[in-house]
C-alpha cells in the first residue's frame, strides 16, 4: 500500500487522466497510472484528488477513482439527469473525504448560463445527489461554478462574470 504522506500530482491529457504518486519517505514507491475516461481532455476540464478518491470531470460526467493496493479503479460515473453537454457539467471538481463538487457553469437554473454547483455525498460505494448550490442573484453569463473548492463541510464555487456590486456575503445583490 502506498504510504500516505505521497505526492501526488495529476495530469489531464487527451482521453484521460495521468496519475503519478511519489512517496517522500525512505524506501520511496512510485505509483503510475492512466485513468483512461473517454471524452476528457480538454482545456477547463475538473479534477482533484482526496486521500484515495481521484475525480475527473468534463464533458457532462464525472468518473470517481478509488486506490485498491496499487490499483486505481473506477468506482462510479456521475451525470446530471436531461444535462446536456451545453450546461458544462464537469467543467470543475473537487473531492473531500465522501463529498463531491462538481461545477456546471451553464447550467440555465436561474438565467441563460448562470450556472449551478452539483453536490454529492458517497455512501458505502454509492454516489448520491446531495444538493444544486445556486447563487441567490443569477443573471445572465456568471458562470457560477467555473471554479469549485471543498474542504471539510465548507464549498466555495466561483462565478467570475458576476457583476452586482455586492461585498461580502449576502450584501448589496
Amino acid at each position: 500500500m502506498p504510504h500516505r504522506n505521497a505526492f501526488l500530482s495529476l495530469l489531464l491529457v487527451a482521453g484521460g487522466l495521468i496519475l503519478d504518486a511519489t512517496s517522500s519517505s525512505v524506501g520511496a514507491i512510485k505509483q503510475e497510472a492512466f485513468l483512461a475516461s473517454a471524452g476528457l481532455g480538454h482545456q477547463g476540464e475538473g479534477a482533484g484528488v482526496s486521500k484515495d478518491t481521484i475525480v475527473v470531470a468534463g464533458h457532462g460526467v464525472a468518473h470517481l477513482y478509488v486506490r485498491s493496493g496499487f490499483s486505481w479503479v473506477e468506482q462510479a460515473v456521475l451525470t446530471v439527469p436531461a444535462s446536456p453537454p451545453v450546461w458544462d457539467f464537469g467543467f470543475s471538481a473537487k473531492v473531500s473525504g465522501n463529498t463531491l463538487v462538481v461545477g456546471a457553469r451553464n447550467e440555465p437554473g436561474g438565467d441563460f448560463y448562470s450556472g449551478a454547483a452539483f453536490v454529492f455525498i458517497r455512501i458505502g460505494t454509492n454516489w448520491v445527489p446531495q444538493a444544486v448550490l445556486r447563487a441567490s442573484n443569477t443573471e445572465t453569463h456568471d458562470f457560477f461554478g467555473t471554479s469549485v473548492a471543498i474542504e471539510g463541510d465548507t464549498i466555495v464555487v466561483g462565478a467570475p462574470n458576476e457583476g452586482s456590486d455586492a461585498r461580502g456575503i449576502n450584501g448589496d445583490q
